[in-house]
């Protein structure tokens, strides 16, 4: 396949105060193998960022002429910077990522272009998966996830609305183009929901693993489950009570 046919994309990160990981995550998009896409940009948006996650950005940008830094002193939320990505997007694939994971190794966007080559697929997922747990918090949120997980992973050959949290997701232009996410929370279910009203298809990418670290302390893990339940409500708004039906495994 000649290089000028293969599909370009650029990569999104929404980032609020990631200078911790930041560094790692652009280590690890710049490896990335490139046979099946061709990378255009890495565009880094830091949405009311007060700690050093700007500079960390910046000394990427001066060596690696493919990141681009986007910082307005806003904080805006996720949502928003998601919309912002979309819609100054050119390329044929755009791949957002959280400013706080990994990728595994160095085919993850591979294999998450790889699915979005199906005409009908307008919309991917990798698979997120916890690091090794430190401490004793991580620890049983770890166990549950993992049981959640296996669980889910499988039913509809994994292509359902519970392998889809927004860590890591890649959409169609097209799709990202006529699409504006409304919801405050769980903007990775809302990509779904939106992918159905289309007509179009969702794939979970079982082999495109990224690494995310889990909350470690209880009133974390408080603000996330009531984050979780909270979301699930307020997409009813949008979608109608065929959320529930998605998001039930029989």
């Amino acid at each position: 396949m000649k290089q000028k046919s293969l599909p370009t994309v650029t990569i999104g990160i929404p980032a609020h105060n990631e200078a911790e990981n930041i560094s790692y995550l652009l280590r690890s998009i710049l490896i990335q193998k490139q046979r099946n896409y061709k990378l255009e940009k890495i565009i880094v948006v830091c949405d009311g960022c007060t700690d050093n996650t700007e500079d960390k950005v910046k000394q990427f940008a001066k060596k690696h002429k493919i990141v681009e830094l986007i910082f307005d002193n806003k904080r805006l939320g996720k949502a928003q910077r998601l919309n912002q990505i979309y819609k100054i997007n050119e390329s044929d694939i755009v791949i957002t990522l959280d400013g706080d994971i990994v990728l595994s190794e160095s085919k993850v966007i591979e294999k998450m272009v790889r699915e979005l080559k199906n005409e009908n697929v307008l919309l991917v997922s990798a698979n997120n998966q916890p690091v090794k747990a430190k401490k004793f918090v991580e620890k049983i949120y770890n166990a549950g996830y993992k049981m959640w997980y296996e669980i889910r992973k499988d039913y509809r050959k994994g292509d359902n609305l519970n392998n889809i949290h927004g860590m890591a997701t890649g959409i169609k232009k097209s799709f990202s183009k006529s699409s504006k996410i409304t919801t405050v929370t769980g903007d990775g279910a809302f990509l779904y929901m939106t992918t159905l009203k289309k007509k179009g298809k969702f794939r979970f990418v079982k082999d495109a693993i990224v690494l995310f670290r889990s909350v470690d302390n209880i009133e974390d893990l408080v603000l996330q489950v009531t984050r979780n339940l909270a979301s699930k409500h307020n997409l009813v708004k949008y979608f109608g009570d065929s959320i529930y039906h998605e998001q039930r495994i029989p």
